[in-house]
């Protein structure tokens, strides 16, 4: 028996050691230049496919233009809002509002008072170049940062959370 132990680690220690150099050989590398519509339509799709099956909602929202013309902040923000816009239904609570600064945001009045929500409720940093920038593309890195927090975000508010392992819902300390 413990032979047979001896011999299951030996083979989960270098099936480890294997995915590890698999790693080390694939690097991931920061592409220059802004993100085109064509890729932030990508990655707007999974997340709305992933969030609709999660959710059961069927897709309502019409595809995002796919050119391999930069893609603005205004349009990052303009999905991000009609995502949350759709699956605001499907939130377990409202989560606490986040203080901000008003005056150190770029973006034009038309989306201001929805992005200041975003930005409330968690879904953009309250001074990430989404919202603070003074170009209006984004980076690999800068859009990576920011569907990152999105998705957290809206993961955070669609399920939820335990009493015992979320301290701020026990109301106490």
């Amino acid at each position: 028996m413990r032979s047979a132990l001896v011999v299951f680690g030996c083979i989960a220690l270098l099936a480890t050691i294997s995915a590890q150099e698999t790693l080390k050989r694939r690097p991931v590398t920061a592409v220059p230049g802004a993100i085109t519509q064509s890729e932030a339509s990508v990655v707007f799709s999974r997340i709305e496919r992933t969030f609709s099956r999660l959710t059961r909602i069927s897709r309502t929202l019409p595809a995002m233009p796919k050119s391999n013309n930069p893609t603005t902040r205004a349009e990052v923000l303009t999905r991000m809002i009609r995502l949350v816009d759709e699956f605001k239904g499907e939130f377990r609570f409202t989560p606490k509002r986040i203080p901000y600064d008003g005056s150190a945001l770029t973006v034009n009045a038309p989306a201001r008072a929805q992005v200041e929500r975003l930005i409330a409720w968690g879904f953009v940093a309250k001074t990430s170049p989404l919202v603070t920038g003074v170009q209006e593309t984004l980076t690999p890195v800068e859009f990576g940062d920011a569907i990152g927090l999105f998705i957290t975000r809206m993961a955070d508010l669609t399920h939820t959370p335990s009493p015992k392992w979320s301290p701020y819902m026990s109301g106490g300390n």
